[in-house]
């Protein structure tokens, strides 16, 4: 036993380190990707109307990036509650578009602040299936998967999600208004005594454009809280604007309603979406 426990010291200190190199792999990897990207590929035209989690709302749309294309994104999301409490969550995300209406994307999220909700960073990777394309009078429908895994210090345990996303253009033409829904189911695991293990959301988003390159969208969004017998309820109102061809930047600002009013939250984004770089997907 005695001889055991240097060893154990040691392995703890080659697994931080290990977990340490491998995040500065990844790192190294998406920059490598984004530096291609620019300079490599036809970039793609964007969309304002197009959503994503907190770009530039909460809710997202039923739509995934084409086959063959990469998109590269950031967000960030600050909540401030009624009380003062607060927390920040975001970071960059990188999304592949697949065969068969399918994006699988990743992303490091960064988690800081003193509220209740906030267990420290959460490494996600996400499959998205655009099962249904839309129609004359039905809406496009996607399904997600998520997984998110700790790292750092802080942290509880991992997460599952399970969303289902609708999402309807009231017009024929690429530039009719369009609505939505999103419903989502959570996970968590090892979670406190005071904690909801598992959890839903619900919320409608709708967009509309105010110019050639510029949409309005705004949401509502009701959802249980990570504390127990704690429900949220949030009206958020943003903007996507395409600065060039590829790049659009978002902002919003949304505000508690009933229980959570005087709560406010902010959203900022940038997303670049690449023209077709994998040939023959």
């Amino acid at each position: 036993m005695l001889f055991s426990l240097p060893w154990a010291r040691h392995r703890g200190h080659n697994a931080a380190l290990l977990r340490n190199r491998a995040n500065e792999f990844v790192g190294a990897c998406l920059c490598a990707v984004f530096a291609w990207c620019l300079t490599g590929p036809v970039h793609a035209q964007g969309d304002p109307q197009g959503l994503s989690a907190n770009l530039p709302v909460r809710l997202k749309d039923a739509f995934v990036t084409p086959s063959g294309h990469v998109a590269l994104q950031t967000a960030e999301r600050v909540s401030i509650a009624g009380d003062g409490r607060y927390s920040a969550r975001g970071g960059p995300a990188i999304k592949l578009g697949l065969p068969g209406r399918i994006e699988l994307s990743f992303a490091p999220v960064r988690q800081f602040g003193d509220a209740s909700s906030v267990h420290g960073n959460l490494a996600g990777a996400e499959v998205e299936w655009n099962f249904r394309q839309q129609g004359r009078y039905v809406p496009a429908m996607l399904i997600s998967l998520i997984r998110q895994e700790p790292y750092g210090g802080g942290h509880q345990g991992p997460r599952d999600s399970v969303q289902f996303v609708a999402t309807k253009s009231l017009g024929r033409s690429r530039q009719a208004p369009r609505v939505g829904i999103e419903i989502a189911w959570t996970r968590s695991f090892r979670v406190r005594p005071d904690e909801r293990p598992k959890r839903w959301m619900v919320g409608m988003v709708s967009s509309h454009l105010i110019g050639p390159r510029t949409a309005l969208v705004a949401d509502v969004v009701r959802q249980q809280q990570t504390r127990q017998r704690r429900l949220s309820s949030f009206v958020d109102i943003g903007f996507n604007h395409i600065l060039e061809p590829a790049v659009t930047i978002s902002g919003g600002l949304g505000g508690g309603v009933a229980s959570d009013r005087g709560a406010v939250r902010v959203f900022i984004g940038l997303k670049w979406t690449s023209g077709v770089i994998f040939q023959g997907l």
